[in-house]
């Protein structure tokens, strides 16, 4: 969930109101004079206005008291964003969600603060709920209903619900749910979404499919998608949907590794180590396996391990290995819940 949060926790001014309903709220008259002013950029003018219509009572006003000015200290902020979603503001809610679990790591408080805004309409409150759903963080495990709470924001047009919904599915062999919720998205130019597609079609047993993996990943990559640009790579290195051609693949992934991505500088040991476009060079594996582990990838604290024990492209070290396998194991293997399969092709480029 940690690793899922901070793709969504944009602060998005949700301003989907029923005008007739807010004409009737005090202060209704002052708040909208005061965005009048703020639209024009005139925060002093409009500041007393707000101020008016927060002490009515007005909810949105409160809300956006907390964001024009800045410098409002944080119980104040927490206390109006209470206010305003105890009279129902969807905003309120899905911030407070994001501040008890984000600040006060309280994930209960977070699930339903999250249920509340999607309920009150948020167009990311479904999502976040549902993926507290599906991971049991702040409330019971339960599969339906995280499908329920993601379709709320399917319905809005909310891309990654769409795709976090279908990686879902496709885990629990409904695959044929998931690919059209996949293929949804990715007529939006959902990079994920198009990077799940070609996992999907990597598996198929045809070159046509493997063909339209490679499709899938060049989106994804070209999107500027780091788990698309791995796939990719993987795609020149094994011939998956396209010729080999580990030139291309090795300057990719020199691309990535310049930005400290340690799966990167893993593909460029495993390259090194096999000879894929050049002859083997143990010692070059080594250093990359080394740079990858000290970033914290397991499989390359592994890797440097086993090279350590076995003196190969390195100075055998029993000890050091050792160390570095004790490492390993108190590392969870990292996570990645947008994709319906990871590193794959890793595994089948080294056989």
């Amino acid at each position: 969930m940690n690793k899922v949060l901070p793709v969504i926790l944009l602060l998005i001014l949700f301003c989907c109101h029923n005008r007739a309903a807010e004409a009737e709220q005090p202060g209704a008259d002052a708040y909208a004079k005061a965005m009048a002013l703020l639209e024009k950029e005139d925060l002093a003018g409009a500041l007393p206005l707000l101020t008016e219509a927060v002490k009515a009572g007005h909810p949105d006003a409160m809300v956006q008291m907390v964001y024009v000015l800045p410098d409002l200290d944080k119980k104040t902020k927490v206390d109006l964003l209470h206010k305003a979603a105890e009279k129902g503001n969807a905003f309120a809610q899905f911030n407070l969600g994001n501040f008890y679990f984000l600040d006060k790591k309280d994930p209960v408080k977070a699930a339903e603060f999250y249920r509340l805004a999607s309920l009150a309409g948020h167009p990311n409150a479904g999502l976040m709920y549902g993926l507290c759903c599906l991971q049991g963080i702040g409330t019971k495990k339960d599969l339906a209903a995280a499908q329920k709470a993601f379709e709320i924001d399917i319905a809005k047009g909310n891309a990654d619900a769409m795709n976090y919904c279908a990686v879902m599915l496709c885990r629990q062999g409904k695959f044929e749910e998931g690919i059209a919720l996949l293929e949804k998205a990715a007529k939006l130019n959902h990079a994920p979404a198009l990077n799940n597609l070609g996992i999907l079609a990597r598996n198929g047993n045809t070159q046509q499919e493997r063909e339209k993996a490679f499709r899938y990943f060049n989106r994804a990559a070209n999107l500027g998608y780091v788990p698309g640009k791995r796939n990719l790579i993987m795609a020149y290195i094994t011939g998956c949907g396209t010729e080999i051609n580990y030139k291309t693949a090795r300057r990719f992934a020199r691309i990535l590794a310049t930005g400290n991505d340690a799966r990167a500088m893993f593909i460029l040991g495993m390259m090194d180590l096999y000879g894929y476009g050049k002859d083997a060079d143990p010692a070059s594996a080594f250093q990359w396996y080394l740079k990858s582990a000290s970033l914290a990838y397991v499989p390359a604290m592994l890797q440097v391990a086993e090279m350590l024990r076995t003196g190969n492209g390195v100075q055998a070290d029993p000890a050091a290995a050792d160390q570095w396998l004790q490492k390993a194991k108190v590392m969870a293997p990292p996570e990645d819940d947008t994709e319906i399969l990871s590193e794959k092709d890793e595994k089948e480029a080294v056989k």
